[in-house]
């Protein structure tokens, strides 16, 4: 805090008293810095710099802010304050907008994700269609884990104790989620 108190205190030092017309060059050019500074941070959004076009607009604002103080404190104040106060919403923005630019969703991958679960065959070893009771044939030995066949489907199963032989009669005792408990009939 007491920084910025002390950057206000100067650069407000620093700024020429207020003439009666004022010279309005210092403000024109404070509004091309602040709108340099507003162009380079939309342009960060969708440009991957590295954070330089980020760096470029804060640099811009900077001098849009002390432009301001060489035409007059009372400006020079109140572009510092509404800069300070933005700038928290502008970055929310940002990172708000960001993951759905082209560049945001090359980068988070999450459009290759949907596609790849999209594209991807349905699974035939779902253990969801399996319910308890239901009869089949054990294809390797389970140890306790091995491979049977219920419903014409390979599905991975957990023998309930002991070891399974391939070829076994088994039933389905107990499905949770995705695991399938069996015990030889």
């Amino acid at each position: 805090m007491s920084l910025t108190f002390a950057l206000t205190t100067a650069l407000a030092q620093a700024a020429p008293a207020a003439q009666a017309g004022g010279d309005r060059q210092w403000m024109v050019y404070a509004i091309i810095a602040f709108g340099m500074a507003l162009a380079l941070v939309v342009l960060e959004a969708f440009v991957p710099s590295g954070g330089v076009l980020g760096i470029l607009a804060g640099i811009a604002a900077v001098a849009g802010v002390v432009l301001f103080f060489r035409f007059d404190t009372t400006w020079g104040m109140v572009s510092m304050v509404v800069t300070l106060l933005a700038l928290p919403f502008v970055l929310a923005g940002m990172l708000w907008v960001w993951p759905n630019t082209p560049i945001g969703r090359a980068l988070t991958l999450e459009e290759n994700q949907q596609r790849v679960n999209t594209d991807a065959p349905p699974n035939a070893d779902d253990p969801s269609a399996v319910v308890v009771g239901t009869e089949g044939e054990a294809l390797t030995e389970l140890r306790p884990v091995g491979a049977c066949r219920l419903n014409g489907k390979r599905i991975d199963c957990i023998a309930q104790s002991g070891v399974i032989e391939p070829g076994t009669k088994v039933k389905v005792i107990r499905v949770e989620g995705m695991s399938v408990k069996v015990k030889a009939v």
